[in-house]
């Protein structure tokens, strides 16, 4: 039981930004900014990045880089790139298997009624929806997903996804 106990507390360090720097610093090195990359990445293009500290990491990364232990301009270039590719990945992964995952009748929450709601949403608020999907931790993860197995147009999503 004590093993237990000590592995849910390193997980919860671990998942403290404060820590994750840290730890990242003095594993990486320099490669810590593809750490913070990757971080931002998982989060916005991968559906299963929706538990990481994102928005927590920013700003601690923020401070870290006011303190000098990290350099602005790469901070800044890293979380840029991997929100901006993160996006575009979570756009076309969900339009090529948006269909696949949609159709799965027996899926608990992949259902092609879901799809139609989900179309017709994007279709009525869809410019609005993914502007301030942006600002909306759980939301900014799967809404270029959704988007995608929507259909939205890739020029129309690109367009407001980076605004």
């Amino acid at each position: 039981m004590e093993t237990v106990i000590d592995f849910l507390h390193q997980i919860k360090d671990f998942l403290n930004p404060k820590f994750l720097i840290d730890f990242l610093l003095n594993l990486l090195g320099n490669y810590v900014y593809l750490g913070l990359w990757f971080v931002i990445f998982a989060e916005t293009g991968l559906a299963v990045g929706f538990f990481l500290p994102g928005d927590s990491l920013l700003v601690v990364s923020g401070l870290f880089a006011a303190a000098g232990k990290l350099n602005i301009t790469l901070v800044l270039l890293a979380f840029f790139l991997g929100s901006i590719i993160g996006d575009n990945t979570g756009y076309w992964i969900g339009r090529g298997m948006g269909k696949t995952l949609f159709n799965r009748e027996s899926s608990w929450v992949f259902k092609p009624s879901r799809v139609e709601k989900a179309k017709h949403f994007f279709e009525k608020y869809g410019v609005k929806t993914v502007v301030l999907a942006r600002f909306v931790p759980i939301v900014r993860t799967f809404a270029p997903l959704v988007v995608g197995a929507a259909e939205m147009p890739y020029s129309k999503f690109l367009l407001f996804r980076c605004l």
